[in-house]
């Protein structure tokens, strides 16, 4: 499977490595639904990391792998992909500018395979965008709750009191609050001009 993250900065994601490590860590079973969610659940940022893994515990050790050798890579290195991490299956890109291109929805299942998995990840940090939802068909993982985008900003947070006058998560159910996660991360991410109007309507038509 392919693990996929992107953020507006290299350290934003190192963040994001580190917290989908966390997760991992605490959650192993959920290796497919989190790469699932990963897929079509975010934004597609300028700085990204893919990794190709064959179950939780390869994609723990190659996080780890990449959050410790990140720092040593120059500039050029980690936008170009052409750096050590390669030959394990560790994938890093930044993209300039707005030029991306779209993998036709013919070509995708075919190269969507386990043998091709390094291509997909490849791609993917040089800016292809993929309908991912065409590996799956209708045998699609459920979404599950990851931890949200790391801001680089300082956030305010209401008390707590006014919080619960709208949110009571006893009264939620699993996918109510996976839903209520989605949504809450998204507004977030507009209101700190995160996302243009363009990506949020690809997710909200993606959801």
């Amino acid at each position: 499977m392919v693990l996929v993250l992107s953020a507006k900065t290299r350290r934003g994601l190192v963040s994001q490595a580190i917290n989908l490590r966390q997760h991992l860590s605490s959650h192993p079973e959920q290796i497919e639904e989190v790469a699932y969610t990963l897929q079509v659940g975010r934004a597609e940022l300028s700085y990204r990391l893919s990794i190709v893994a064959m179950d939780s515990a390869d994609g723990l050790s190659k996080l780890t792998r990449f959050i410790e050798s990140e720092a040593a890579l120059s500039d050029a290195d980690f936008s170009t992909g052409a750096n050590e991490l390669n030959h394990v299956s560790i994938f890093t890109g930044h993209i300039k500018g707005s030029k991306t291109e779209k993998m036709s929805n013919e070509a995708l299942p075919k190269l969507l395979t386990l043998d091709n998995a390094n291509r997909v990840a490849e791609r993917f940090v040089k800016g292809v965008k993929f309908n991912w939802n065409l590996l799956y068909g209708g045998a699609r993982p459920n979404r599950v709750v990851l931890p949200g985008y790391p801001f680089e900003q300082q956030r305010y947070w209401l008390p707590k009191d006014q919080v619960t006058t709208w949110y009571d998560a006893d009264n939620f159910s699993n996918e109510q609050f996976v839903e209520h996660s989605f949504y809450e991360n998204l507004l977030d991410r507009v209101l700190l001009d995160d996302l243009d109007t363009e990506t949020v309507l690809q997710l909200l038509r993606k959801d």
